[in-house]
């Protein structure tokens, strides 16, 4: 499982923000799958690789 970022822009002039997402990965008849398990939000702290170890490690307790 790893935490997906996705840039996100409502339009060509507003501003950039990002999503995160907990996904999975997995091989399925020869070809890589990745899924949606857990919408995280767009909160900035979520930007910083470490916070973003952090809050996989809790959720992997869980």
């Amino acid at each position: 499982m790893f935490i997906r970022r996705v840039k996100k822009q409502r339009s060509n002039q507003s501003k950039v923000f990002y999503q995160f997402t907990l996904a999975q990965s997995a091989r399925g008849d020869g070809k890589v799958k990745q899924r949606a398990i857990l919408y995280l939000g767009s909160n900035p702290l979520l930007g910083d690789k470490d916070k973003q170890n952090i809050v996989l490690e809790i959720l992997l307790l869980c």
